[in-house]
């Protein structure tokens, strides 16, 4: 949440704004803000969006320790690609925000903009994102120890297993799925 809170006062950013957020990351703890902060600021830094150029100026006087993670498979990440050109006056931006939490492998929130500007307005193309939080259930239902694709004769033998789907033909053969594996013994590996 403090992430999203700093993305929007980056929208309308201040000089004493910015000091302020300076002296709020040299005493930050958590790596995940600190990597976020951090990545911002270089891709700010290097942007040549005309709409971040006020905020360009403001932090290429401001120092910021560049202490903090940077992998973006395994903490928060702020990345922006673009091209504008100053005789057509127009452009593209597409910047993407990954947030993690510290206590998670999985990011907890996703989110991809893409942005024209032309003739010096800006204009959202699209914007995707959302919230992944307990999307490592469903990658552990599919993917885990006793998972759909992992094991599938475990998946519906185990307790609390879906019984029955909604859909009378995945329903059939579901139910066919305990039978044949006990037949045919195809699932079984040797130990």
């Amino acid at each position: 949440m403090r992430l999203s809170a700093f993305l929007v006062l980056m929208k309308c950013p201040s000089r004493p704004l910015v000091e302020k957020v300076k002296s709020v990351f040299e005493k930050e703890q958590i790596n995940q803000v600190r990597s976020f902060v951090s990545a911002f600021i270089d891709e700010i830094r290097t942007s040549n969006d005309p709409e971040k150029a006020n905020l360009r100026q403001i932090i290429k006087s401001q120092f910021f320790d560049p202490k903090a993670q940077k992998d973006p498979r395994r903490f928060s990440s702020y990345v922006e690609h673009g091209s504008f050109s100053q005789e057509t006056n127009y452009g593209i931006l597409a910047d993407q925000v990954t947030i993690f939490v510290p206590d998670s492998p999985l990011p907890v929130l996703l989110s991809l903009n893409v942005t024209l500007d032309l003739f010096g307005n800006a204009v959202n193309v699209f914007e995707i994102g959302g919230s992944v939080k307990g999307f490592d259930r469903v990658l552990e239902s599919l993917l885990g120890h006793h998972g759909y694709f992992s094991d599938p004769e475990g998946y519906y033998l185990k307790p609390g297993a879906p019984q029955t789907h909604p859909n009378p033909s995945i329903a059939r053969m579901t139910a066919l799925v305990p039978v044949v594996c006990s037949k045919v013994n195809f699932f079984r590996t040797a130990v």
